[in-house]
């Protein structure tokens, strides 16, 4: 297991959601720019096809911390 945690703005409840369905995120950044979830939504077709499972842990204002499973061979 690999494990990367930060202490930043955090996700909302909601916005967890949407990163876990396939769809698009349209949220403002902190500097007011906007992000459409692409490149998590990139990082996930990736880890599907290496078999590498993730958790996502995340409050708001409280920090996120993504664990990826990597198989053992």
């Amino acid at each position: 297991m690999l494990s990367i945690k930060d202490f930043g703005i955090g996700m909302s409840s909601e916005t967890l959601e949407k990163l876990r369905s396939n769809k698009d995120i349209l949220e403002k950044k902190p500097i007011n720019q906007p992000s459409m979830g692409t490149g998590f939504q990139l990082c996930k077709k990736l880890l599907k096809e290496n078999r590498i499972d993730y958790r996502i842990v995340s409050q708001k204002n409280n920090g996120t911390e993504i664990s990826l499973f990597l198989p053992i061979s």
